[in-house]
C-alpha cells in the first residue's frame, strides 16, 4: 500500500507541474474536476458493459442502451458516439437518438455556445457547426477556446479568430494564436481552468527578422503586453512573463505589478515559489529559494532557514523539508510555522483546510492552526481532496495483501467500513476513444452523495448512493467504465 502512496504522490506532483507548466491548449475549458460530480448535466453517466457502451441515470437504471463502439460523456446535451471503431463518429441527444444525419472523420463536444469542431473527412478541413448540424465556418485547422472566439488556421498558414457566427474577431496574422485561461477553484476545492473571454496570446515574426515576440493581446488585436516568453493563464487577476533570469508578474490589462530576479518554479491563486539562484548550481543543491506573494511580498525568505521547498503547495500553506532531519512540516503565508518539522511526509492543506500527516504509520490530520483534528494508524489516510472535502478514507492491509477500508468523517468519525469485497486501490483501465491505451485512474471517487468502488471479485465499478446513513450499490449491472470528469476533458 505504501507504494501506492508514493505513486499517487508522484502523480499528484506531475499534475501540478503540467498545470503550471504545460502549453497544452484546453478544448471548451470544460474542466470541473473529478470532484465536482459524477452524472454530467444531463443526468446521465457514461458506462461500459461487454464491450459495449451507453448511459445509466441516478437510480442506476440503463436508459440509453449498451450498444455503441464508443462514446463519451454528455455536454450540453449531446454526446458523441460510434457504431463500429473503424467507422465514424456522430452526435446523439439525452433520449439515445441521433441529433442529425452527418457523420463525421473526427468530432469534439459542443461548448456552451452551442458549436462543435469536427473533420467531415479524415485530414481533410476542420469545420465549426451548429447544433442542427449545420457548417458554421470552415478553414484548415480550428480550436475552441471555450469562450465563443475560435482560433484557426488559414490557406497561407497564418492564424486568425472568428466568433460563433463565423465573423471575423481578428484577421489571420499571426504564426500562432492560443487561448488565455484564468485558474480558479470550484466549491469542492479543485482546480479548474475558466476561458478568458477577452484576451489571447499571439506570436508574430518581426518582418525581416526571425526574431519572434509574444504577446498579451485584446480581441482588436492591441498588444497589451509583450515579452520573451509568455505562459496561458492567469491565477488571482496574475499572470507570470518570464524573461531570461528574470520574470515579470502582470495583470490582464498588461500593466507590471512587480519584476524580480529569477524563475518561478510553481505558483498558486496566492502565491509562487521563485528560485532566485544564478542558475550555477541544481536547485536540489541549493536553499535560493523564495515564497512572493502576488503582489511582489516576500512571504517566506527560505535563504538561511535550514528548509526546502517540498514542492507541496496548499492553497494557503505549503511544506517545507528540514535538510538536517529529513522530515517535513508546514507555513503558513504569514511565514508560520504551523507544522513543525517531524513528519515523515506532509500534504498541504485539503478541502477541509487541514493537512495530512505521517510519522511512522500514524496519520496525524491537523488543522490551519497546528492543532491536530483527529490520528489514525493504519496503511494509507487520503486527503479530503479525494472525496470533494466530506470524507477521508483509511486503509488497513493484511498480511496476504488484502486490504479493508474505513470511511471517516472530516472529524475522524467512523461512517462506514468495508471489507475485502471492495477495492478504493489504483486501477487501471481502457480508454473509450483509444481502447487499448491504458490510463491510470483513482477509483475512490465520490460526488454529489454518490461513491464509486470496485469489486474485488469481479474488478467492475459499483455505484454506491448514501442511503439511511449508509453507502448501497444502486447499479444492478457490472460495469468496466465509468466515463468520469476528468481534469483534461
Amino acid at each position: 500500500m505504501k507504494r501506492f502512496l508514493s505513486f499517487f504522490l508522484l502523480l499528484a506532483l506531475t499534475l501540478t507541474c503540467l498545470f503550471v507548466f504545460s502549453s497544452c491548449k484546453k478544448k471548451g475549458g470544460d474542466d470541473d474536476g473529478p470532484a465536482a460530480r459524477l452524472f454530467d448535466e444531463s443526468g446521465l453517466l457514461c458506462v461500459r458493459r461487454d464491450g459495449k457502451y451507453g448511459f445509466i441515470n441516478k437510480k442506476g437504471k440503463e436508459v440509453i442502451p449498451c450498444e455503441f463502439a464508443s462514446a463519451d460523456r454528455f455536454r450540453n446535451g449531446a454526446a458523441i458516439v460510434k457504431d463500429d471503431m473503424n467507422g465514424d463518429s456522430y452526435y446523439i441527444g439525452v433520449k439515445g437518438k441521433p441529433l442529425f444525419e452527418r457523420t463525421f472523420a473526427s468530432a469534439y463536444p459542443f461548448d456552451d455556445y452551442d458549436r462543435a469542431v469536427v473533420h467531415a473527412i479524415a485530414d481533410g478541413p476542420a469545420e465549426l457547426i451548429n447544433k442542427k448540424g449545420e457548417t458554421v465556418f470552415s478553414a484548415t485547422r480550428i480550436e475552441s477556446t471555450g469562450a465563443g472566439i475560435y482560433l484557426y488556421e488559414s490557406e497561407n498558414g497564418k492564424m486568425g479568430a472568428v466568433d460563433p457566427n463565423g465573423e471575423t474577431v481578428l484577421v489571420p496574422a499571426y504564426e500562432s494564436l492560443s487561448a488565455c485561461y484564468r485558474i480558479e477553484w470550484n466549491e469542492f476545492g479543485v482546480k479548474r481552468h475558466v476561458p478568458v473571454n477577452d484576451r489571447l496570446y499571439s506570436i508574430t515574426r518581426e518582418p525581416g527578422t526571425d526574431h519572434y515576440a509574444w504577446s498579451l493581446i485584446d480581441l482588436n488585436g492591441n498588444v497589451i503586453y509583450a515579452s520573451d516568453a509568455l505562459i496561458d493563464y492567469f491565477y488571482g487577476n496574475r499572470s507570470v512573463a518570464n524573461r531570461i533570469g528574470a520574470f515579470d508578474v502582470i495583470d490582464r490589462d498588461g500593466n507590471v505589478i512587480f519584476s524580480r530576479d529569477g524563475k518561478v518554479i510553481s505558483q498558486t491563486e496566492s502565491y509562487m515559489l521563485v528560485d532566485v539562484s544564478d542558475g550555477s548550481v541544481a536547485y536540489s543543491q541549493h536553499d535560493q529559494w523564495v515564497v512572493y506573494g502576488l503582489d511582489g511580498e516576500v512571504l517566506y525568505d527560505f535563504r538561511g532557514s535550514g528548509f526546502y521547498p517540498a514542492f507541496w503547495c496548499g492553497a494557503n500553506d505549503f511544506a517545507v523539508l528540514n535538510i538536517q532531519t529529513d522530515e517535513h512540516g508546514l507555513v503558513n503565508l504569514k511565514g508560520e510555522i504551523v507544522v513543525p518539522c517531524t513528519y515523515d511526509s506532509v500534504v498541504p492543506s485539503d478541502g477541509n483546510g487541514n493537512s495530512v500527516c505521517r510519522k511512522g504509520d500514524t496519520y496525524y490530520v491537523i488543522d490551519g492552526e497546528g492543532k491536530t483534528v483527529f490520528q489514525k494508524t493504519c496503511d494509507y489516510l487520503t486527503t479530503s481532496d479525494h472525496f470533494a472535502g466530506k470524507y477521508y478514507l483509511a486503509c488497513y492491509e493484511a498480511e496476504n495483501g488484502t486490504e479493508t477500508y474505513e470511511l471517516l468523517s472530516p472529524k475522524g468519525k467512523t461512517v462506514q467500513t468495508f471489507g475485502t469485497e471492495y477495492s478504493f486501490g489504483l486501477i487501471i483501465w481502457e480508454d473509450a476513444s483509444q481502447p487499448f491505451a491504458f490510463i491510470n485512474h483513482d477509483c475512490g471517487y465520490y460526488a454529489d452523495g454518490y461513491l464509486v468502488v470496485l469489486d474485488g471479485k469481479t474488478e467492475t465499478f459499483m455505484i454506491m448512493q448514501k442511503k439511511s446513513k449508509k453507502f448501497k450499490v444502486i447499479n444492478h449491472e457490472y460495469y468496466n467504465y465509468l466515463g468520469l470528469p476528468m481534469y483534461f476533458d
